[in-house]
């Protein structure tokens, strides 16, 4: 017995929703047994030739949406165009042309179909319309890995039959900058500009790749050259300034991108960039209301704005309220930032902090704070809520004001006896070693060191442990071929780390959460720090105002590791020497 409209309208209904959860098996049976009944329903063949393509049955997908077509006086764009897919994947491109060709005029900006498109054209070897098509896409999506080989490959095969031809040469660098092959990009690019000197274009994307290359000379002398033509273009003069910062120009920086901030001034990155360049000098009544900007960059802290709660300005008395304090960035943000707790604490508030689970049992260990919750516990009751990293904007912090009272983080004793037993009897100094930090953060290849790097120290007359959780690989045989010890899995948390840490006579260690840890713990700290800096080392100073037991050695040359171990070997052993007598 045929079912009543209601229970055919509520079918459709329940079958949309499945394909919207992806539950495609569900949605297809159910779409069948509609279509059992109304043979011709056009939402149930629409999501069934959706099911279809989706499970690789082509030929039935594109049977099933030529009967949707046919079904519907003006087919909807998405039905035109995933028909066009089916019969692109059957191989009958000049058809599936035609259907993508439909569906964008009733959406011409369907990044999607665009790139369909291009893949068609390009297996009808119309390469040339293929590479706008391509190009087109990638400006309404962005530079997606796949559609970048893509366009790679296709303009690779052009160049095969014309090396010079210029709208392949600037596919290719255009694709290799969307697979951030920045070397490739740059010279793809100045394989343009060699044809024609004056090509702005060409300048304009070397001084991109330039600035992912820390090329700063000859990214600058570019800038020059396409702002003589083009003085208002904001993303040159961003670049710009990145490159200016490169070489430790700040001022200059800064004045950069202030030009690029009366062009656009609600530019989020703008104002991140100027707050780290006016931080890294010490400026930080200047910096902090642009570092808020970086809520604007970040879809996490948008989130945090959907809480019921108030969001702390720093303004509202905190007292007799209980805060809870976000962890937001990497793990030594979050030990470095959470020096500010007690100041909260000793405004009336109480003072809870949410981070990382590896972070809870340390940060806990922190006076007057009441709580650290983790990600996936049921949220506490609290009055008002702050990001970490705001905290210092939040409370006025400047250069002079920075709590620095250390140690702020503190050990357990029963981990300590544990790892005490663990080392056995000192017989020789132990020095604390961490080369590398996290290998996706974007400056990771400017902070970290390649292990080989540290010979000459290791064979000094110490005991070397690594404080690393995480290594790289082929670390491991190059710890066991120097004798280091390294705990690995052993350090389940930070407060296993921090016991570790402690028994350390000296922590050396490249610009990752290893150093906040010492330092927030008192440790003597010697840090090695790459040029240009991370804002928070700022420039020129062997000390820390973060951290007092913090000695800083400092690329004199950009890149130049060598020399820095250089002079940690010599000091080290003179250290070790003194302690001798």
């Amino acid at each position: 017995m045929p079912p009543q409209r209601d229970e055919l309208r509520q079918a459709i209904a329940q079958a949309v929703a499945l394909q919207r959860d992806r539950r495609y098996a569900e949605t297809e049976t159910l779409c069948r047994g509609i279509l059992r009944v109304q043979p011709h329903e056009p939402t149930a063949l629409q999501l069934l030739g959706t099911c279809l393509l989706q499970r690789g049955d082509y030929e039935g997908a594109e049977r099933v949406l030529s009967a949707c077509m046919r079904a519907q006086p003006i087919p909807p764009a998405a039905v035109q165009a995933e028909h066009g897919v089916a019969l692109h994947r059957l191989g009958r491109h000049a058809e599936a042309l035609a259907g993508f060709a439909r569906a964008l005029a009733l959406q011409p900006d369907d990044g999607v179909v665009i790139s369909y498109q291009a893949r068609a054209l390009a297996a009808l070897g119309r390469d040339r319309e293929a590479l706008r098509a391509y190009s087109r896409a990638a400006a309404l999506l962005g530079p997606q890995a796949d559609l970048m080989k893509e366009q790679q490959r296709l303009a690779e095969r052009v160049l095969q039959t014309s090396p010079t031809d210029r709208r392949a040469l600037a596919a290719r660098a255009s694709a290799f900058v969307g697979q951030k092959r920045w070397q490739d990009a740059y010279d793809g690019f100045a394989a343009l500009l060699a044809q024609d000197p004056s090509d702005l274009e060409a300048m304009t994307a070397m001084v991109g790749a330039g600035v992912w290359l820390d090329r700063p000379e000859e990214t600058l002398a570019l800038c020059d050259a396409v702002l003589a033509h083009r003085p208002d273009d904001v993303r040159l003069l961003g670049n710009q300034a990145t490159a200016f910062a490169q070489l430790g120009a700040y001022d200059k920086a800064v004045a950069a991108l202030d030009a690029a901030l009366v062009l656009k001034p609600y530019n989020a990155t703008l104002h991140w960039n100027r707050a780290l360049y006016r931080l890294v000098q010490g400026q930080f009544a200047d910096a902090w209301a642009d570092f808020e900007w970086r809520w604007e960059r970040s879809s996490y802290l948008q989130s945090l704005r959907a809480f019921p709660e108030e969001i702390w300005d720093g303004k509202t008395d905190p007292a007799g309220k209980t805060i809870l304090i976000h962890s937001e960035q990497g793990y030594g943000d979050a030990i470095q930032f959470a020096r500010f707790a007690p100041v909260l604490a000793a405004r009336g508030a109480r003072v809870i902090i949410g981070a990382h689970p590896p972070l809870r049992a340390v940060l806990a260990t922190i006076d007057s704070v009441s709580a650290v919750i983790v990600n996936g516990e049921e949220m506490p009751e609290f009055d008002l809520h702050c990001p970490i990293v705001s905290l210092p904007a939040r409370l006025g912090i400047t250069l002079d004001s920075i709590p620095s009272k250390v140690p702020y983080i503190r050990t357990e004793a029963a981990h300590m006896e544990s790892w005490s037993r663990r080392l056995g009897p000192q017989q020789r100094p132990r020095v604390g070693l961490a080369w590398s930090g996290n290998p996706s953060h974007e400056e990771d290849a400017k902070r970290s060191i390649q292990p080989l790097l540290l010979e000459p120290l290791l064979a000094l007359p110490a005991d070397f442990f690594c404080l690393s959780k995480d290594v790289r690989i082929g670390d491991p045989q190059f710890m066991r071929r120097l004798g280091m010890r390294h705990f690995g899995d052993e350090l389940t948390d930070f407060a296993q780390t921090a016991a570790l840490t402690t028994l350390m006579d000296l922590v050396i260690s490249v610009d990752t959460s290893i150093a906040h840890l010492a330092g927030a713990l008192a440790r003597p700290l010697w840090l090695l720090i790459g040029d240009p800096p991370d804002w928070r080392w700022m420039t020129a100073r062997h000390d820390s105002p973060w951290y007092p037991t913090a000695r800083l050695f400092r690329q004199q040359t950009r890149g130049d590791w060598a020399e820095v171990i250089a002079r940690v070997e010599g000091e080290l052993a003179t250290l070790i020497d003194a302690g001798r007598r």
